[in-house]
């Protein structure tokens, strides 16, 4: 029934006694997948049939879940198998609902997998339960929207015992088993119920990545507002959350709503009292743009961890809060993410800044952060937090205001440079700086000279400067809020960020940086190094 990958993986979960021995069971049949997505097939079929009864249902989610994301994260890497991947297990999905045999509890497996995975589940999951070529439950008025709410969700709604976050993740990964119409029909009226966790739980709809679901929470909003229960507190907000959304219906919808709360006198409420922040800890961005920031936060005897992923051309991809059941709690799991990636601490106002950026950054590609933001932004007292977009040029200056690299002597910033050999030592994370999109492994991978591949692959790179100059520069930024900006040598030691500063400046010199991204290539490939290249392209 399943491929040997699948087997194997399934397998390996069920006598897995640790999480070490879980992941790279999932890592190897998430490769494999990925080089051979018919495999893949098997698993949908069988999830999406599955019924509540049934053996290994936890583990085939796992595997499925691990292999959309890994799909994902190779398509945001310029890999197109990823896509291929992706396309076909939709594909398969679609296959099960035209013949009928999409079961509820199947679809509901399928819709976690694909929304753990940071992916939009496919519309045919809503058919599940449909028969051939019958119509399915037909639009719901309000009324049986309530009622279908409280008879489904209302069990989630008690297990949530307020927390917004909790209901809103439940009800993310359900929601896309349900006919569109009917979906938006609950995310609207939800959205409109009395009690304050259903306008606070708007909000979280607002950032969702599907723009129906965005429209019915922005409609939702709106009824709350006619029937006068929408708080100031929570129309506070919605002026926050306005600006995080791309231009589209939901967006006009919501300032229609804003200027009626106006109109109406729904002024500005209390602010939510901040908890008090402890410690920022960033890490330097990856080779695919991703970097990773946690706060440690605190209100009386509450402690949580704020944890946030940020990924160039994505934005803020993940935002969530990890309860702590004591400060040394809080303090291991920070000290665990300080020791394996080399995370370093920061201000509040590097948080702020970055979370700014990272945030018009995503708007510029059409896509709202995370809806955990909502939550952490309200946590950290981040009340004015808006996009901010900012050109490579503008960006290039932000680690030196006072353009101290002008001052430099052209023989000072070839050390600068050449130094820069040693980032990896400094920060370990710079040794995963390399390319392996489809560009550059067709230049690898076609057969021609070693003279002839150079030439091909510095051509490849020659379209990635303006990226990578974006990521050095954001590195360069993280090194002078952790207090890395020291001038006094130009040692590697004590000149890290305007060593970075300059090399961001990718029109002031290519060459280090495309030697390191060539040489990654080579390693990622495991082909023979390519010669390097001795002339400067000042």
């Amino acid at each position: 029934m399943f491929a040997r990958s699948i087997k194997n993986a399934l397998n390996e979960l069920a006598e897995a006694s640790d999480i070490t021995s879980n992941q790279a069971s999932l890592e190897r049949s998430s490769t494999a997948l990925l080089h051979d997505p018919e495999h893949g097939e098997s698993l949908v079929r069988a999830l999406g049939s599955i019924e509540p009864d049934q053996n290994a249902i936890n583990e085939m989610l796992q595997v499925l879940t691990s292999a959309l994301d890994g799909a994902r994260m190779a398509q945001e890497g310029g890999q197109a198998r990823g896509g291929v991947l992706i396309a076909r297990l939709e594909g398969t999905v679609a296959q099960l609902a035209s013949k009928g045999a999409l079961t509820m509890y199947g679809s509901l497996s399928l819709s976690r997998a694909w929304v753990r995975a940071g992916l939009v589940p496919p519309e045919q999951l809503g058919k599940a339960g449909e028969a051939p070529n019958e119509p399915g439950l037909g639009p719901l008025n309000p009324d049986q929207a309530e009622a279908m709410f409280d008879d489904v969700f209302g069990e989630l709604i008690e297990q949530a015992d307020g927390d917004v976050t909790v209901l809103h993740e439940a009800l993310g990964e359900m929601l896309p088993s349900l006919p569109a119409d009917v979906r938006g029909m609950i995310v609207s009226t939800t959205t409109a119920r009395p009690d304050g966790i259903f306008g606070r739980l708007g909000c979280a709809f607002l950032v969702d990545p599907s723009e129906d679901t965005r429209l019915a929470a922005a409609l939702g909003l709106a009824d709350r507002l006619a029937k006068g229960s929408l708080e100031a507190e929570v129309a506070a907000q919605l002026i926050i959350l306005r600006s995080w959304l791309p231009s589209d219906a939901a967006r006009a919808k919501l300032d229609d709503v804003l200027r009626d709360a106006m109109r109406k006198g729904v002024s500005r409420g209390a602010i939510t009292e901040p908890w008090t922040l402890h410690k920022v800890l960033a890490t330097m961005p990856d080779g695919s743009g991703a970097q990773s920031i946690g706060v440690s936060l605190q209100s009386g005897s509450r402690r949580v961890l704020a944890m946030l992923l940020l990924k160039q051309d994505f934005g803020i991809n993940d935002a969530y809060v990890v309860p702590c059941a004591s400060a040394s709690e809080q303090r291991n799991i920070l000290a665990s993410l300080e020791a394996e990636t080399n995370a370093m601490a920061v201000s509040p106002d590097y948080l702020s800044s970055a979370l700014e950026l990272s945030l018009g950054d995503g708007l510029a590609h059409g896509l709202p952060p995370a809806p955990g933001l909502v939550e952490i932004a309200e946590l950290c007292g981040l009340t004015g937090l808006h996009p901010r977009n900012q050109t490579t040029a503008a960006l290039l200056n932000t680690p030196d205001p006072g353009d101290e690299l002008a001052a430099c002597s052209p023989q000072a910033r070839g050390r600068l440079i050449n130094t820069s050999e040693y980032w990896v030592e400094d920060h370990p994370l710079t040794d995963c700086w390399f390319e392996d999109s489809d560009a550059s492994r067709a230049a690898l991978d076609k057969p021609r000279t070693p003279r002839a591949m150079d030439t091909a692959l510095w051509k490849s790179l020659e379209g990635r400067r303006d990226w990578w100059a974006r990521i050095i520069a954001h590195s360069a930024m993280l090194l002078k809020a952790g207090g890395h900006d020291e001038l006094r040598a130009l040692s590697r030691q004590h000149r890290p960020c305007l060593r970075a500063a300059l090399c961001a400046r990718s029109q002031l010199c290519w060459t280090f940086m495309s030697r390191r991204l060539v040489h990654g290539c080579m390693v990622a490939r495991r082909r023979i190094a390519l010669p390097p290249r001795s002339s400067c392209k000042c």
